[in-house]
């Protein structure tokens, strides 16, 4: 015959259950056991049991049979609204119970040598710290080789300044310093370096000390800078100097000639310079001027003339050199 469903008297849920040959039904629900009297579902209690409370009973257990079963998450209804239950569930069998207990918490191992973890870290190199090196100070220095003389007390002090610097300096001012037999200083003048000096350069130079007071020493400070601007140099440009012959006026040296351009790039200031030697190769003054033209054409030439004053000795040879910055 049909089944008619019958509501739980502890869960309420529709309970379609059969009664067995006692006529006691088994909740589908939530299992708990009952019998029909005049009409009324009764649950069965038995003798000093507590009775169910109504509209509460733990649902969905499972049946575990020879082996004890650990579920967590149940769920449990309250009338006939299921909710989610996060408290394990110790269901009890023939076999032994267990305890439900939360899921340990994922362990950091050390990786072992020479296996590749399933997900690595990105690792973070430790900073490095680097010693910054200052740059050296600008430095030179300028080496006295002869005074030559020129009107009454006023001469040249010729020599050669030297780059002591890593890179190049920008025509350093060069100060002589005089003192008396005491060491007190009583005058100084300066002159400066031609040119740029490249790192480790040397070139003649010369300061011009007019009218000095008497003094007992002479020395030299030199008062370099890093040079900041390098102007291009052209090639290609060559002398052809005439001999060097007596000066105009019956004394010191005169020499002209000319500038024959052989290169590419336009020349602009072209500089003429003479240095004078004596027998030992000891520089005993320079002398300088600038061609005729103001930019001097690649396959052109442009004359020069210099007159030198008395250098104090007769040179055993002459030395010329020329430069010239780019006009483009």
């Amino acid at each position: 015959m049909p089944t008619e469903a019958l509501s739980c008297p502890t869960c309420s849920a529709n309970d379609s259950s059969r009664p067995d040959a006692h006529g006691i039904h088994t909740c589908v629900y939530c299992g708990v056991r009952y019998r029909l009297t005049g009409g009324t579902p009764r649950p069965l209690v038995a003798p000093g049991g507590a009775k169910p409370k109504p509209g509460a009973a733990v649902v969905g257990a499972l049946a575990v049979v020879g082996v004890g079963l650990v579920v967590a998450g149940a769920l449990t209804f309250v009338g006939s609204k299921p909710t989610t239950s996060s408290a394990p569930i110790a269901l009890a069998s023939d076999a032994t119970t267990r305890e439900v207990s939360a899921a340990p918490p994922p362990t950091t191992s050390t990786p072992q040598a020479g296996v590749t973890p399933a997900n690595p870290v990105a690792s973070v190199d430790a900073p490095v710290s680097v010693a910054v090196v200052p740059e050296p100070p600008a430095a030179a220095h300028f080496e006295l080789t002869h005074r030559r003389p020129s009107s009454g007390s006023t001469f040249y002090a010729a020599g050669w300044v030297t780059n002591d610097s890593p890179y190049p300096i920008d025509k350093p001012k060069i100060v002589a310093v005089m003192k008396d037999a005491s060491g007190a200083e009583v005058g100084t003048a300066f002159g400066f370096a031609d040119d740029v000096l490249d790192a480790g350069a040397k070139d003649a130079a010369e300061v011009l000390v007019m009218n000095p007071p008497p003094f007992a020493t002479i020395s030299f400070e030199i008062a370099p800078r890093k040079a900041t601007y390098i102007p291009t140099r052209v090639v290609g440009l060559k002398l052809e100097p005439g001999p060097v012959g007596p000066g105009s006026f019956g004394s010191g040296f005169s020499v002209n000639g000319k500038v024959v351009h052989g290169g590419t790039v336009p020349a602009r200031f072209v500089h003429v310079r003479a240095l004078a030697f004596d027998a030992a190769g000891t520089l005993l003054g320079i002398d300088d001027t600038y061609a005729d033209v103001e930019v001097l054409q690649p396959g052109a030439t442009a004359r020069f003339d210099m007159t030198m004053f008395d250098l104090g000795a007769t040179p055993a040879r002459w030395e010329f050199t020329v430069t010239g910055a780019s006009a483009t």
